[in-house]
């Protein structure tokens, strides 16, 4: 069996051909066949793919370096506090 974490969902491909896709609280198993056809129709969809994670990317980059200290956990009376280094 061979397995794949991608970030919210876990897929495994066992040795009779199954595919099983996991996350949040779900499970999905394909046949040998239904995984073949969903493996073409991602190749033939890659630029789409490709496009759509590039988009994401820069999206959650720029919203990162737009991000107040309230955005990633820090109280607002400590934002504009030193902070010691080792």
């Amino acid at each position: 069996m061979s397995t794949r974490d991608l970030g919210t969902h876990v897929v495994e491909l066992h040795d009779v051909g199954t595919l099983a896709i996991s996350g949040e609280g779900k499970r999905l198993t394909l046949s040998p066949h239904e995984a073949l056809d969903l493996l073409d129709w991602l190749y033939r969809q890659r630029k789409t793919l490709h496009k759509a994670a590039q988009k994401q990317e820069a999206r959650e980059e720029s919203a990162w370096e737009n991000a107040v200290p309230e955005d990633i956990g820090a109280p607002s009376d400590e934002r504009d506090a030193p902070v010691d280094e080792p």
